[in-house]
Order: C-alpha cells, then sequence, then structure tokens
C-alpha cells in the first residue's frame, strides 16, 4: 500500500502535468496567432486587403492578389490619370491600292488609285478589366481590341489613267474607285491578317502601359517578373513579356 508520504505527493504530481500542459497549449496557441508560417504544412492564409499567402511545407511561397482586388487597384490608377475614353494601342500606315481593268472588243483600259491609310486599334477604356497576379505573373484581360475607321491620306493619293481607243469617260472609272476606296479599308482593317498583326503589336503596348503601373504603384509590393496578355474575345494568353520593374527582391520564390 503506498505509504502516507506517498499520497501527499499526488496533489503536487498533478499540478505539475497540469501546469506543464497548460504551458504547452499556451505556446501553441501563441505560435498559431503571430507565427503560422511555422505550423502551416499546406495552404492558403487570407491576410486582408485582398492579399492572398500560400504556404508549401510551412515555407510561404507565393504573396498573389486576387483579382478582384488586383483589378480594383488597377482601375483607382486609371482613375487617377488622364482620363481618356479610348486608348490608343497600335498605329501602322500602309500604301492600299486598286484598279479596275477595262476592256472593250480589242481595246483595253486601265484606271488605279493609290493612297497611303492610317489604321488605329484601341481598347475602350470605360470598359472592365480583369487582372490577377500569381507566380510573379501578371495576368490582364483586356477589354477587345476595335479599330477606328481608316485614316485615308486623300492628298497623298496617286492616280493612273492608262487610256484606251475604244474606251471613254476614265474619270468616271476612277471616280468609282474613290468611291469604294473606304468600304475596301474598312475591310482591310478587321481582315484576318492586319487583325493578327494589330493584336500582336496590341499586346505588346498594353504589356508596357501595366509595366509603368507596376513600377508607380506595386514594385515594393510584389516581384513582378512577367506580364502576360490576352483581349477579351480571345480564348488563351500568347506571349509573355519581361517586366522591367522587378528591381524588388521580394520571397516569391517558384515551388520546386
Amino acid at each position: 500500500m503506498p505509504s502516507a508520504r506517498n499520497k501527499s505527493l499526488w496533489p503536487i504530481a498533478f499540478a505539475a502535468v497540469a501546469v506543464t500542459l497548460i504551458i504547452v497549449l499556451g505556446i501553441l496557441a501563441h505560435r498559431l496567432i503571430t507565427e503560422p508560417v511555422r505550423l502551416i504544412e499546406d495552404g492558403i492564409r487570407y491576410v486582408g486587403s485582398g492579399i492572398v499567402e500560400v504556404y508549401q511545407d510551412g515555407k510561404r511561397l507565393v504573396k498573389k492578389l486576387s483579382a478582384p482586388e488586383m483589378s480594383r487597384r488597377f482601375e483607382s490608377y486609371l482613375s487617377r490619370g488622364q482620363q481618356v475614353q479610348e486608348m490608343v494601342v497600335y498605329r501602322s500606315e500602309r500604301l492600299e491600292y486598286d484598279e479596275l481593268n477595262l476592256v472593250r472588243g480589242v481595246s483595253t483600259a486601265r484606271v488605279a488609285f493609290l493612297a497611303p491609310v492610317e489604321y488605329t486599334y484601341y481598347v475602350d477604356m470605360s470598359k472592365k478589366w480583369n487582372i490577377s497576379f500569381e507566380n510573379g505573373l501578371l495576368k490582364a484581360v483586356a477589354p477587345p481590341l476595335q479599330c477606328q475607321h481608316p485614316n485615308i491620306r486623300w492628298e497623298r493619293r496617286k492616280e493612273f489613267i492608262d487610256s484606251g481607243y475604244l474606251i471613254f469617260d476614265e474619270e468616271g472609272y476612277l471616280q468609282q474607285l474613290k468611291d469604294r476606296f473606304p468600304a475596301i479599308t474598312d475591310s482591310l482593317a478587321t481582315s484576318p491578317s492586319y487583325y493578327a498583326e494589330a493584336r500582336k503589336q496590341s499586346r505588346e503596348s498594353i504589356a508596357h502601359f501595366l509595366d509603368n503601373w507596376i513600377s508607380s504603384e506595386l514594385k515594393d509590393e510584389f516581384e513582378v517578373l512577367g506580364i502576360a496578355i490576352r483581349f477579351e474575345d480571345e480564348a488563351e494568353f500568347s506571349d509573355i513579356y519581361p517586366s522591367q520593374s522587378n528591381s524588388y527582391i521580394g520571397f516569391i520564390r517558384e515551388k520546386r
């Protein structure tokens, strides 16, 4: 049987165990609150203002901004800048040509019209942008690319008339060419070949525009390594443009 002395030690031992348990639980609670990096093995933690931190094996791998919050920041940046309805993202000048070959009997004639045409592509800045950021890559879905009415440089036009001896009113035929020329350039502006080039160049312009935003607003918070652009009516992102603003040495690391 336990001696009287041993019986008197049981309350002391129980109290010591209880105190130890309380201390351990207190330490765990403190670390849960103040040091989640050491305790979160895998998971996502929201830290306010739309910022999300992702953990892997207790290490913070990614700091990213939720898409709605990133888009809101971009809209705020736009509202503080110059108010423009249309942001021109690509402009090109091409030499366009049209002609009529006239045949009457053994006689032929040709009338032709040549003029420089300026094509201007833009995005409507009142439309919604969708911007997200993760793993060093900023992705932007821009409003659809649109084209202004082509600007025909009439003052620099060239007209050609090669007359035939049985063909008359070449000036009238030349006027026909002039009258239909605007419709031709409208069609060319959105033709697959012209539009493909315009999209490519416009994405690059938008990447530069976003990089300026990153430099002025985000570089002290995020290490943006690249920028991917697609238009709303495109299914996939294509090229990735390097950011020139990634002088900030941050903590974003790719998962190995």
